[in-house]
C-alpha cells in the first residue's frame, strides 16, 4: 500500500538551502537534535506545515497529519486532500461570491462526497538528496518498522497594527536526521585512565601519586 502511496503522491525535490522553495512544506536543516541515547547531536531537518486543526477536532481517531521516512532519502506526508474551510463552510464562502463559484464549488464538493475514500487524501513525498539517509527511530521510541516521525503541533498567535482581533494559526512539523553523517558530542571530555599494577604499588612505597611524582626532578 506504501508503495501505491509513493506511486501516485506529489513529489517535491527538497532544496535544502532554501526552507520556502519546497511549495507546500517549509524544510528547515538543523543540528545537535538530541537523539534517544545521551550526548549525541544529529544534523537532520524540521518540516513544517500549516494546518487546520477542526479536521483533528472532528475525529480524534484518525491520523489526519501523519509522516514517515520512505525510502532512506524520501519522506512520505500524508494529509487532508481538501482544505476544512472549503467543505464546511460553504455559506459563510456563498456570501462573498457570485451564484456561478457557489454553483462550481457545490459540484466540486458533490463529487468529491460521492468519491471520498479514493479522494480523501493527498500525499507529498519530499525527496532529498541522493546522498542522504534518513530515519526517525534514532530520535522516536514509537518510529516503529514504519519509520514514523513525531508530530509536533505549533499554535502561533498573532496580531497586526491595521486588523483588528488576533488570529491563530497551527503549524504541523516533524523532524528527521541524517544517519549518514557523524554525530557530534557535545559536553565535557572525560580521560578515563585505569592506573597498572605496578603504578599503583609504587604509589603505595612512595607515600603519594605517582602523578605528583612525575613533575619531579632528580639531582
Amino acid at each position: 500500500m506504501q508503495f501505491l502511496h509513493v506511486l501516485f503522491a506529489e513529489h517535491i525535490i527538497v532544496n535544502i538551502n532554501c526552507p520556502e522553495k519546497n511549495r507546500e512544506v517549509l524544510v528547515f536543516p538543523m543540528r545537535d537534535i538530541k537523539g534517544l541515547g545521551q550526548g549525541a547531536g544529529y544534523y537532520g531537518y524540521y518540516v513544517m506545515y500549516q494546518i487546520d486543526i477542526r479536521h483533528i477536532a472532528d475525529d480524534s481517531t484518525v491520523k489526519f497529519y501523519k509522516a514517515r521516512a520512505f525510502p532512506s532519502n524520501s519522506l512520505l506526508i500524508k494529509l487532508p486532500a481538501w482544505p476544512y474551510t472549503i467543505l464546511h463552510n460553504r455559506d459563510e464562502i456563498e456570501a462573498h461570491v457570485s451564484t456561478p463559484v457557489t454553483d462550481a464549488i457545490d459540484d466540486a464538493r458533490h463529487d468529491f462526497s460521492q468519491d471520498k475514500a479514493a479522494r480523501e487524501w493527498k500525499y507529498l513525498v519530499l525527496d532529498f538528496p541522493t546522498d542522504h539517509r534518513l530515519s526517525s527511530k534514532e530520535i522516536y521510541d514509537e518510529a516503529g518498522e514504519d519509520e514514523e516521525l513525531e508530530l509536533e503541533i505549533i499554535p502561533v498567535v498573532y496580531s497586526h497594527p491595521k486588523i483588528k482581533g488576533q488570529g491563530t494559526q497551527h503549524w504541523a512539523a516533524w523532524k528527521v536526521v541524517r544517519t549518514d553523517l557523524k554525530v557530534h558530542k557535545r559536553g565535557k571530555i572525560e580521560v578515563k585512565s585505569k592506573k597498572s599494577k605496578a603504578a599503583a604499588l609504587l604509589g603505595n612505597l612512595i607515600g603519594g601519586s605517582l602523578k605528583e611524582e612525575e613533575g619531579m626532578q632528580t639531582g
